[in-house]
């Protein structure tokens, strides 16, 4: 058997990278426009976006304007192999309404569109995706400013190797 020497890439990393480079060539405008943000961390691609350009304020609907940028992400999710994993993430401001009790209500029934949004193309098996709504617990900055806050609402959607 031939080893691998230290420079070359394993299958699974020029897949990784096949799924990134195709995600940046497909997402261009939106990663330029910085709606956008993909990122490598361990065995996974995460794949982040502000809740202002996804959905209107205090809503889980997918704004219309997005729903373009999504079919262009799940083309190049139906083409990656591995879990896909939607997160829904709030900043630390509470939100009570009639139809969200809670930012965890919120989070996850963003999440829960996104899910939605991908099942519907019909490109995706229902047992690749999961949906999780973690509400103000993970941020990603201080929750000091308003800057801050709205980059802590977002989701962020992880491509997880097997």
């Amino acid at each position: 058997a031939l080893e691998a020497l230290p420079d070359e890439m394993s299958e699974d990393q020029m897949a990784d990278e096949a799924i990134q480079e195709n995600l940046r060539r497909v997402l261009a405008s939106e990663l330029e426009g910085k709606q956008i943000s993909i990122e490598e961390s361990g065995d996974q691609t995460i794949i982040t976006f502000t809740d202002e350009i996804a959905f209107p304020a205090g809503s889980e609907r997918l704004a219309e304007t997005f729903l373009p940028t999504m079919d262009k992400l799940i083309s190049v999710l139906a083409e990656a192999e591995g879990q896909i994993i939607v997160a829904g993430h709030t900043d630390d401001r509470p939100i009570s309404t009639a139809r969200f009790r809670s930012n965890w209500d919120l989070s996850t029934a963003r999440a829960v569109s996104v899910v939605h949004q991908i099942l519907k193309s019909g490109k995706i098996a229902p047992e690749r995706v999961t949906a999780q709504g973690y509400a103000d617990s993970r941020p990603l900055v201080a929750n000091d400013s308003p800057e801050n806050r709205a980059l802590n609402r977002r989701v962020e959607i992880s491509i997880r190797k097997r």
